[in-house]
């Protein structure tokens, strides 16, 4: 997930955190519809499907190369980014773990168990890095991130906090080609080891972060040009194909021409609602507490509230959670950390990361 977003004037672009709203919406709404159905087949299926919703976080990806690059030229050294990262995940993690774990407790209902051992390991995020199962299945894409922040912090280090267009083409169009080639051998070689290879250099997404880079340059006026999006958007979709299947495939290429869209010109203020907003706004704590909790309450109450109350009473609850860690951790602790970080003695900043603008 990722931080509010800010434009040029380091004013609020709203319209990225709408967004990001939506991405977490569609999210719930294939996890509460077509997942739910294939996790608890003896409940009544829903009438409607939406597995296009799985692709909102295919969006949230998109969103967080945006965002990433920003906060990495923010920052300009790997310590700072990576404690502002931390500071910004872990304590919303740690909180939305633990809701996750008395709430599934209490209703006895959980689909992957909860033995020490996972829930221990899970405290830490880095639960698939040592091929420990998610406690929560929502937790899946946090490892992708993590690679994307490894990967932007490593270039901080090489590059002496000097990320500009030429270095992020660089990083862009190196993991691209070799995520295209890893998803390709998974396609033509499926095994565990393939598998294993994808999953850990987050081979299939790295167009999508790649793509979010591309943007805030664009949108800055750093880089002209569409060769680079336009493959970025074409590796996106083939990668998809390649590795969830086609079906699903032309939808994210839809995606890439959306965000685009959103982040380069100036006709998409009408997302700035306060639904919208504030949806945004707490989409990272719903985004984790949404599918495990959503589950135990809609297996218990399906049969007395039908198929669409059920899932109404399980969003309305999520939401509910979700507004109360963002208003506890998010806005006042979160907040607090930062604010103390900030008063620390900075160290010396590397020189200016802005660079001239390219026509890839």
């Amino acid at each position: 997930m990722s931080v509010p977003v800010e434009d040029r004037a380091r004013g609020r672009f709203g319209e990225l955190d709408a967004l990001r709203g939506i991405a977490a919406c569609a999210v719930v709404a294939f996890h509460y519809t077509t997942l739910f159905d294939e996790f608890f087949p003896g409940h009544r299926r829903f009438p409607v499907t939406f597995r296009a919703g799985a692709l909102g976080v295919q969006l949230f990806f998109m969103i967080s190369g945006f965002v990433i690059l920003m906060t990495a030229r923010q920052k300009r050294s790997a310590r700072a980014f990576g404690l502002a990262r931390a500071v910004r995940l872990y304590p919303t993690y740690w909180a939305c773990v633990t809701v996750t774990l008395l709430v599934t407790s209490a209703t006895g209902v959980s689909v992957l168990g909860q033995p020490a051992d996972v829930v221990a390991v899970n405290y830490t995020m880095l639960q698939s890095f040592l091929r420990v199962r998610d406690l929560d299945g929502a937790y899946w894409s946090l490892a992708r991130e993590i690679t994307f922040y490894l990967i932007v912090a490593a270039a901080l280090v090489v590059m002496r906090g000097r990320l500009t267009s030429r270095v992020t083409t660089r990083i862009a169009v190196v993991w691209t080609l070799f995520g295209l080639a890893l998803c390709t051998l998974s396609w033509m070689r499926p095994g565990n080891v393939t598998h294993l290879l994808v999953s850990a250099t987050a081979s299939q997404y790295a167009p999508l972060f790649s793509f979010g880079m591309v943007m805030y340059e664009m949108r800055l006026g750093q880089r002209r040009g569409l060769l680079l999006p336009a493959f970025l958007a074409l590796a996106a979709t083939a990668t998809q194909g390649l590795i969830e299947g086609w079906r699903l495939a032309p939808v994210v290429f839809l995606l890439t021409l959306a965000f685009a869209a959103v982040t380069l010109t100036n006709r998409f203020a009408w997302l700035n609602t306060r639904v919208l907003l504030w949806l945004g706004a707490v989409s990272y704590p719903l985004y984790l507490l949404h599918q495990n909790i959503g589950y135990a309450i809609i297996v218990r109450t399906d049969e007395r509230l039908g198929p669409y109350g059920s899932r109404l009473i399980a969003f309305a609850v999520v939401l509910a959670l979700a507004w109360g860690v963002h208003e506890v951790i998010e806005r006042r602790l979160t907040r607090a950390i930062s604010v103390r970080l900030r008063a620390r003695p900075a160290p010396p900043h590397a020189p200016s990361a802005g660079g001239e603008p390219t026509n890839a």
